[in-house]
């Protein structure tokens, strides 16, 4: 057994070594975002969203989340659907062509 002293020095070092990897690793991503010129946070150009919360909204087509202020919005009957892509918004209106009164349950669409 190690002695009592040598036991805590072992273990003084181990937090050190842990504290300096999390103030290394913190600087190397402050250091790389100043670099590249942003933060992955920043990847999206600036204006793109309001400061207010984004509302997600489900794609009827494929299931995908999407922000409704950057989303493929469709109208059908009062009831506003939103779509990740226009490919998705196109499936959606050629599934529903001449059914009109048709309600959409949400769920995710069946691959064809």
């Amino acid at each position: 057994m190690l002695p009592e002293r040598a036991a805590v020095r072992i273990l003084i070092r181990i937090v050190q070594v842990i504290v300096w990897l999390a103030v290394a690793t913190w600087l190397g991503r402050k250091l790389l975002g100043w670099l590249v010129g942003g933060s992955a946070r920043e990847a999206v150009p600036r204006g793109t969203y309001s400061s207010g919360p984004r509302l997600l909204r489900r794609d009827p087509v494929c299931g995908t989340h999407v922000a409704e202020n950057i989303s493929q919005a469709l109208t059908i009957e009062g009831v506003t659907h939103y779509f990740c892509s226009p490919q998705c918004q196109e499936k959606f209106r050629q599934s529903h062509a001449g059914q009109p009164g048709r309600e959409h349950s949400g769920r995710r669409a069946a691959s064809a």
